[in-house]
């Protein structure tokens, strides 16, 4: 009996075996977190790209319709709303 418990408690992991793993799988989700928060950041970046893209060309496409660009006033909402004459 005495070497059936001695193998009992030999049977497991220990403590430190158990920290070293924690610790790795602490380090591997801190680079994963970190590159998805970089990854979000760019696309946020090529969102807000895009949309300026886009409020230039409509701009650009007010200015050819209608001669002029739309004043100070009327602002970009003059881009989806009938314009007002100068």
């Amino acid at each position: 009996m005495n070497k059936l418990s001695v193998t009992r408690s030999r049977a497991g992991f220990t403590l430190l075996e158990i920290m070293l793993v924690v610790g790795i799988i602490v380090i591997i989700l801190g680079v994963a977190v970190a590159r998805l928060g970089n990854t979000t950041g760019v696309a946020r970046d090529m969102r807000v790209s895009a949309d300026l893209q886009a409020i230039s060309t409509q701009l650009r496409l007010y200015e050819s319709v209608n001669g002029f660009l739309p004043t100070t006033e009327q602002g970009l909402q003059a881009l989806v709303r009938q314009p007002e004459t100068e």
